[in-house]
C-alpha cells in the first residue's frame, strides 16, 4: 500500500507541474508586445512639420524652372501652415490613384494639392473639409450641335465618353449616362487635358471637366471644345486636404485650419488673385457663420 501511495504521490506531482508549465510557460519562451506605431499626428506634433504629399495640376500646384512649387494651392497650404504653427514640407509627389497607400505607409502625412473629396475614396482616405470647390460641366466639340438642349442623348449606346478610369468622370459617366461608351484614356497619368483632346479629336463624343480647366486648354486649342451647358454643373467637389482614415486627430487639426482660413477670408483673398489667370477655376467655400 505504501508504495502505491509513492505512486500516486509521484503523479499528483507530475500532473501539477505540468498544469504550471501550461499555465506560465518558461520566460525565456514568453514574447513581447510590439512596439506601438507612431501615428501620422503624433510625428506631425513631435517634430512641428506637415510631410504634404502633391500632385501638380496648373492652376492650383505648379513648378517653376527652379523646382520651386507655387500656385494658388501652395499659398492655401502655406496659410494653413501658419495657422496650425506647422512647417510645410513638401515631401513627396503622389499620383491620384496611389494616395491612400502613400498615407498607410507613413510616406506623406497628407495630401495637400487639393484632392477632391469622393465617397469611393473615403474607404481608405479621409478628406477634409473643403476649404474650396470646382464644379464639373459637360464639353463637346464646338461644331458639335447634336446634345444642345437635349442632354438625355448623351445617353445613348452609340454615343462616347471620355473618362479616367475609377476617376470622378468614370463616376460620372456610370451613374448619370449608364448607357453611354465610356472611353477610356489609356495612360497611367491621365489628365483633363487628354479627356478634352480625345472629345477634340473626335475619339468622343462628350467629357466632363471643370469650366478652370477648360479655360487652360483654350489657350493652346482655341475653339475646339465648348460648354454644353454654361452654368449645369453635374457635380461639385470639395477641395480638400486627405489623411489615412485612421488618423482622426490629424483631420480635426488641419480641419481647425481650414475653418479659421476660411472665416478669417484668407482663402477668398488668395483665390481672388488666383482668378486674375485662372478664370472659373474655383469656386468658394461658404463660411462657417452668418
Amino acid at each position: 500500500m505504501k508504495q502505491h501511495r509513492i505512486a500516486y504521490l509521484a503523479l499528483a506531482i507530475a500532473l501539477a507541474a505540468l498544469v504550471v508549465a501550461v499555465i506560465q510557460p518558461d520566460k525565456g519562451q514568453q514574447t513581447t508586445a510590439p512596439a506601438k506605431q507612431e501615428t501620422a499626428y503624433e510625428r506631425v506634433v513631435r517634430t512641428q512639420t506637415l510631410r504634404c504629399g502633391y500632385a501638380f495640376w496648373e492652376g492650383a500646384v505648379m513648378k517653376d524652372d527652379t523646382g520651386t512649387l507655387h500656385g494658388p494651392w501652395v499659398e492655401v497650404t502655406k496659410a494653413l501652415g501658419e495657422a496650425t504653427g506647422l512647417k510645410i514640407e513638401w515631401a513627396s509627389e503622389v499620383g491620384w490613384g496611389d494616395v491612400g497607400a502613400a498615407l498607410k505607409s507613413g510616406k506623406i502625412d497628407a495630401m495637400c494639392a487639393g484632392m477632391w473629396s469622393s465617397a469611393m475614396k473615403a474607404k481608405e482616405i479621409s478628406f477634409s473639409n473643403p476649404a474650396a470647390f470646382q464644379g464639373i460641366e459637360i464639353f463637346v466639340r464646338s461644331d458639335d450641335q447634336r446634345f444642345d438642349g437635349k442632354l438625355a442623348l448623351l445617353n445613348q449606346s452609340d454615343v462616347k465618353l471620355a473618362i479616367i478610369d475609377n476617376d470622378n468622370s468614370d463616376f460620372i459617366a456610370r451613374v448619370d449616362f449608364p448607357q453611354a461608351q465610356r472611353v477610356s484614356v489609356a495612360s497611367v497619368s491621365a489628365t483633363d487635358t487628354d479627356l478634352m483632346l480625345n472629345v477634340a479629336t473626335a475619339k468622343a463624343d462628350a467629357t466632363f471637366v471643370s469650366p478652370g480647366t477648360w479655360r487652360l486648354f483654350e489657350r493652346t486649342n482655341a475653339g475646339k471644345l465648348r460648354r454644353l451647358h454654361p452654368g449645369l454643373t453635374l457635380r461639385n467637389f470639395g477641395l480638400t486636404y486627405a489623411v489615412d482614415n485612421d488618423d482622426v486627430r490629424l483631420l480635426l487639426l488641419i480641419n481647425a485650419g481650414v475653418t479659421e482660413l476660411l472665416n478669417s477670408g484668407q482663402i477668398d483673398h488668395i483665390l481672388d488673385k488666383a482668378d486674375k489667370d485662372y478664370p472659373d477655376m474655383f469656386i468658394r467655400a461658404a463660411r462657417t457663420y452668418r
